[in-house]
């Protein structure tokens, strides 16, 4: 039990607030936690070091987001940062799920949050990973004139075989609020030979494209879309593990707009 609790602390996981979907291949969300933290700043305007690999990502993220498709980028995690991911995600799902790995998992935590990782142990769980997302969400910021704020919801997911997710969209655009999804991730954990035989493709419907572009999940594998395009998970036939988050946007003209809608 103290494993646990240091492992939810860790996380920013509440254990009342957490919850493991059901057996079956009809994946329903997981239960989202609360935010831990409700300190809000802009990355357009933060100190946060934007390198040019990320500025690179950003740039190709933000002209494939601004036609209406994603950007996939292979590679994105070196071989060392994909392992050591990879070892981190093991070490969450071994301790929550005491070791069954037949369920699907959608674990979601505050690690987005740059000042609840300063109250952590410096030892903390997918830390390179974590200061390469903080890069790519200033360099996005810039790139897309988005008013990406510090934060936002980082999954952890785990989808045991033949398992698959329903078709969806990670924000309603026809909802108005305060703050709201904007740009939405995928890294893949998993091995780095996928192959289409092997299932679990990501189904993102883009663009004016009637039929929805297939991408597989492989290992290191980024994938950068805007919130509102609608996606689905196939059915997968080998393990599939991925770390998922969203950066959300300040809207400061919500309730003006929802008048006048």
């Amino acid at each position: 039990m103290l494993i646990a609790t240091s492992l939810f602390f860790m996380l920013g996981i509440r254990p009342n607030f957490w919850q493991l979907t059901q057996r079956s291949v009809n994946i329903f969300r997981s239960q989202v936690s609360p935010t831990a933290l409700q300190r809000v700043k802009l990355a357009n305007t933060d100190a946060t070091a934007v390198t040019s690999t990320a500025v690179s990502v950003a740039l190709r993220a933000a002209k494939a987001m601004g036609l209406g498709y994603a950007h996939v980028e292979p590679f994105f995690l070196s071989d060392s940062g994909l392992e050591a991911a990879r070892v981190d995600m093991m070490n969450v799902l071994t301790q929550i799920t005491e070791g069954d790995l037949d369920r699907f998992e959608s674990i979601e935590t505050n690690l987005l949050d740059p000042e609840f990782r300063s109250k952590l142990p410096t030892q903390m769980l997918f830390s390179g990973l974590l200061g390469e997302l903080d890069e790519l969400r200033a360099a996005l910021a810039q790139c897309t004139g988005r008013r990406l704020l510090e934060g936002g919801g980082l999954h952890l997911m785990h989808y045991p075989v033949g398992s698959k997710f329903m078709r969806h969209a990670d924000e309603d655009p026809s909802l108005y609020e305060p703050k709201r999804n904007s740009i939405s991730f995928l890294i893949y954990l998993t091995p780095n030979d996928w192959a289409a035989d092997d299932g679990g493709a990501l189904c993102i419907f883009e663009g004016a494209e009637m039929e929805p572009r297939h991408i597989l999940p492989i290992g290191g594998t980024l994938v950068i879309y805007d919130s509102t395009l609608e996606h689905e998970v196939l059915p997968t036939l080998r393990e599939r593990q991925l770390i998922s988050g969203r950066f959300r946007e300040l809207d400061q003209d919500w309730q003006q707009r929802r008048m006048s809608s």
